[in-house]
């Protein structure tokens, strides 16, 4: 007998959190957002396969300094 608890399966497909709209903002946020010169930019195709996997420094300066100031203006514009 097969133990339910050490299969893994996706109970749904995975689904796009920013349609392609969303992204065009978020990438020419990340573009544009003016940073310190020691901080690395992340890739502006950000979401596309041709930038590749993110570094943990990537994930970082993308939650602490890029997001906050994209999303809310994002969301800001979507409800208006």
């Amino acid at each position: 007998e097969e133990d339910d608890d050490d299969v893994y399966e996706r109970e749904r497909p995975a689904q796009m959190v920013f349609d392609t709209e969303a992204m065009a903002f978020i990438h020419a946020g990340l573009a544009s957002v003016v940073i310190p010169a020691w901080i690395d930019r992340p890739p502006v195709t950000l979401g596309e396969k041709t930038h590749g996997k993110l570094k943990a420094d990537n994930w970082l300066v993308l939650f602490t300094i890029f997001f906050p100031s994209i999303i809310p203006e994002l969301w800001f514009t979507v409800s208006s």
